[in-house]
Order: structure tokens, then sequence, then C-alpha cells
């Protein structure tokens, strides 16, 4: 049931941003791209989570950290929840819209290789 409310409590944020109830800030600092908003007089936020190979130079980011009360979560990329939490970034922050169409991908591969 965890995933479940996970994804119920996102697609709420997601409900709320686009209607503007939800405002977020982004806030960077040397080591994060911290995305806030305040709720009920509480603090939500999340960033990128950034996981580096051993046998690769650099770190990619690879999931989103959620922070709020009640529920603490992780969701990586690939996962309904990191793309809702994409859908998110997409409807607080322009720049984020070419993020959260899936068929960019599959429109790439149509055009570079026709059957």
């Amino acid at each position: 049931m965890i995933h479940e409310n996970d994804i119920l409590v996102l697609q709420k944020l997601l409900r709320c941003t686009k209607s503007g109830q939800v405002q977020w800030v982004e806030k960077r600092d040397e080591a994060n791209e911290w995305y806030e908003t305040k709720i009920g007089g509480c603090e939500l936020c999340f960033r990128f989570a950034w996981y580096e190979s051993t046998n690769q130079i650099g770190a990619d980011r690879r999931a989103f950290e959620l922070f709020m009360p009640g529920r603490n979560a992780v969701f990586f990329f690939g996962s309904e929840g990191a793309d809702l939490m994409f859908e998110i970034l997409a409807a607080a922050f322009k720049e984020w819209t070419d993020h959260v169409n899936p068929s960019i991908a599959l429109d790439f591969l149509n055009e570079h290789l026709p059957e």
C-alpha cells in the first residue's frame, strides 16, 4: 500500500501545482537543486539524487528524493513516481516541459529508423 499512497500523494501535488494552489521555488547550492513549497505551514521539498558508478567519471541524476510531513520517499527514474515528479516540475517550471513527453524517444526512432 505504500506505493499506492505515494502515487496518490504525487497525483494530488501535481493537480494542485497545475491549479496554482502549490507554487514551487527552486533553490540551488553547490551540491543540490532543491524545489520547495510550504503547505499548512510545513515545508515540502524534493531534489534529484545523483549516483556515481565506480567505473565511470562523473555522476548522473537517477532519482528524486521527496521530503514532506509523514513521508520521505525515493522515486527512481523510469518509475511511475519519477514520471509524476517530472510532471510536477513541468507544471511548475517551463524549462522542464520537454521532459514529460513520452513520445520523444519513439518519435526519434521513427524518424531515424523508418520501417
